[in-house]
């Protein structure tokens, strides 16, 4: 009797071992929940006034995996320069700078965005002309007279990358390749040349702004005969010229001024005459 009873005992016992044994086996170790170490905001720190870029971020895990930011609360430092939807879309409202932010599982991801005009496009219009200056050269073929009241025909056609801008601007006739930067307050400046052998035609003090999509501004242009020698050089106001197609503009390039090209000739090119 007593036998049996152990026996009973011993099954029992090693019954409970072994179930227990197989239930750790069963369960296996437990891991960790990777948790989010830091948020990248994803995109471009440029974005033109009146541009509509949508961010996404992308969350760094403890695990050294990465997953995309879903659900995030986006935000902006300065709604008066670029505004932010709740789905990340930001829009360029004027010239500046704005940290946008996304918020998400108690991590921040930010992006400092500046937001600036873009001088991509082409114009055309008229100038007037100020201040007209000439020396005796200059003065013999009547080098300010020839302006009189008129408002001579313009065209800019440009391409932005970043700050930096190329082009061409078409003076009547005459065509100038130009080159320069926008500042941070949106402010275009640039300068060219035209070689004339002898003598250049220099684009100085070039600077303007959009306003809407009509750019305004002024400028200096320096004509030069160092075989004189002599100098002419004139202020120049842009009247508010409005945006056009690019081939408006390209229609009348006649390509640059052939060298040894009479002065009054070029100038009278220049005034379309």
């Amino acid at each position: 009797m007593r036998s049996r009873v152990s026996s009973s005992v011993l099954a029992m016992a090693l019954a409970v071992v072994i179930g227990a044994g197989c239930g750790s086996k069963g369960g296996g170790p437990t891991t960790a929940t990777p948790t989010v170490v830091s948020i990248q905001v994803n995109g471009s720190a440029i974005i033109g006034v009146g541009e509509t870029i949508t961010f996404s971020a992308t969350a760094m895990l403890s695990n050294g995996q990465t997953r995309a930011v879903t659900g995030g609360a986006w935000g902006t430092d300065a709604p008066t320069v670029v505004s932010i939807t709740a789905g990340g879309a930001a829009t360029g409202l004027m010239p500046g700078q704005a940290t946008i932010w996304v918020d998400s599982d108690g991590r921040r991801g930010t992006l400092l965005l500046t937001a600036q005009v873009s001088f991509t496009g082409a114009w055309q219009g008229n100038y007037k002309v100020e201040n007209c200056q000439e020396d005796a050269f200059f003065a013999a073929i009547d080098f300010c007279a020839t302006f009189g009241p008129a408002t001579p025909a313009i065209g800019i056609a440009l391409q932005q990358s970043g700050t930096s801008v190329v082009g061409l601007i078409l003076f009547g006739g005459i065509q100038m390749n130009v080159a320069g930067s926008v500042d941070a307050g949106g402010t275009l400046r640039l300068s060219g040349t035209v070689n004339l052998s002898p003598g250049t035609i220099e684009l100085q003090q070039w600077e303007s702004r959009l306003s809407g999509t009509m750019m305004e501004g002024s400028f200096k242009q320096v004509w030069n005969d160092p075989t004189v020698p002599a100098n002419a050089s004139f202020n120049g106001t842009l009247l508010s010229l409005p945006k056009v197609p690019g081939s408006a503009v390209t229609a009348g390039l006649r390509g640059p001024s052939p060298a040894g090209m009479a002065p009054r000739d070029l100038l009278r090119r220049m005034l379309g005459r």
